[in-house]
């Protein structure tokens, strides 16, 4: 069966979120895989994005079509008065839909939604074309019935949910899988299936030899990966003698509307050797960095960030929310805390510094070992062959 992912209006892939990589890999690595079940073309309106993170884009199953969202004549203004991407959409979906009809493709793989393109959507309904959609933001169950700052996940998802009509509904979190099925927030469509591995093209690289006494911090700076949270519990650690300053430096990685707030925190509290630094290469960090903390609020699986640095041999600690311990197992290779509490958070650094260097190479290599065996590119197409048929 021939497939697409459709990849309208994404962000730059070097600087954008882990999903938009994470499914442009997968698209790029699917077709270099042997004995796949389907052929998975990319439609997109922007190669730039690809071309910038330096992946490779030069490829026969890439179909590059102009976007015409804000395609406007004064004279049909009448008809963009309550939508002003009405009649953008209704092109987009033409376009589109001839390159489905070009080249055979059996269904559309939608791993993100905008809601000005509701009607590009909408229209595909009235084209019988096939939609899957991948669900890949865990915050909805915490947020949707809110629809309050800053999530407005009703306003943004509502139509959508409630009129497209999907084949099935894809997602990696458990958790939004009850919320669906419980509240019944979409309307129309066969099932929902869920997914419990996810992998990194990153290559497995640990070397003892290469390690360095940093912990890691790299995230959107943001309420939802809770900087200010990790901030806290590096103040609570500073303040235990057993820790050493000196020893162990704090790098900090990542831009969003928290940055300012992040900045001021580290000096108001003279957090000395923790710095807010830059970095196109991550993979280059978590080869040298011995220590990696992830804090987000809701969930921790399947983190591109957190694959990454378990693939370069980094001992993880992360809140134990979601379905974390997908990724991290409490002693084996990482430590987990309690969601609200940076007191634990504190302690769980305190314990992984304070590991002696048998007990850090063995947990390092355990999570090496999990990408290994466990979150690997074979192991998600298996998974998503098998799902996304009817």
């Amino acid at each position: 069966m021939k497939l697409a992912i459709l990849f309208f209006d994404i962000p730059n892939l070097s600087g954008g979120g882990g999903a938009e990589r994470f499914f442009y890999d997968f698209f790029t690595d699917y077709n270099k895989t042997q004995g796949t079940n389907h052929e998975l073309f990319l439609i997109t309106d922007d190669l730039n994005n690809i071309v910038d993170s330096g992946r490779e884009s030069e490829q026969s199953n890439i179909i590059y079509t102009k976007n015409y969202k804000y395609f406007n004549f004064r004279f049909l203004n009448f008809i963009n008065r309550k939508n002003k991407y009405l009649l953008g959409n209704v092109i987009n979906a033409f376009i589109v839909r001839g390159i489905i009809k070009k080249y055979k493709i059996a269904k559309l793989v939608v791993p993100f939604y905008n809601p000005r393109e509701y009607y590009f959507y909408k229209l595909f309904n009235y084209f019988n074309v096939q939609l899957d959609y991948f669900i890949v933001d865990c915050r909805i169950p915490e947020n949707y019935l809110l629809n309050s700052a800053p999530y407005y996940f009703y306003s943004q998802y509502g139509l959508f949910f409630k009129n497209i009509k999907f084949q099935n509904i894809h997602t990696w979190y458990s958790s939004v899988k009850e919320f669906i099925e419980k509240n019944k927030i979409i309307a129309h469509y066969n099932s929902i299936r869920t997914y419990n591995t996810r992998y990194t093209g990153v290559i497995l690289d640990y070397n003892p030899g290469k390690k360095t006494d940093t912990i890691v911090f790299a995230a959107r700076m943001d309420e939802q990966k809770d900087p200010l949270f990790f901030l806290e519990a590096i103040k609570i650690l500073y303040q235990n003698p057993v820790f050493s300053q000196e020893k162990w430096k704090v790098n900090i990685y990542g831009k969003g509307p928290l940055l300012e707030a992040v900045k001021n925190s580290i000096h108001l509290n003279q957090l000395t050797n923790v710095f807010v630094l830059n970095s196109a290469n991550l993979e280059e960090v978590f080869v040298e960095s011995r220590i990696f903390v992830s804090t987000q609020k809701y969930e921790n699986f399947p983190s591109l960030v957190i694959s990454e640095a378990m693939a370069k041999g980094n001992i993880i600690i992360a809140k134990n929310v979601g379905q974390t311990h997908l990724l991290v197992r409490e002693g084996v290779n990482g430590f987990l805390c309690e969601e609200n509490n940076t007191g634990s958070l504190a302690d769980a650094i305190l314990a992984a510094t304070q590991l002696c260097d048998s007990e850090s190479i063995n947990m390092a290599k355990s999570s090496v070992s999990i990408m290994k065996t466990e979150h690997t590119l074979n192991n998600f197409i298996r998974q998503f062959d098998t799902k996304i048929l009817n």
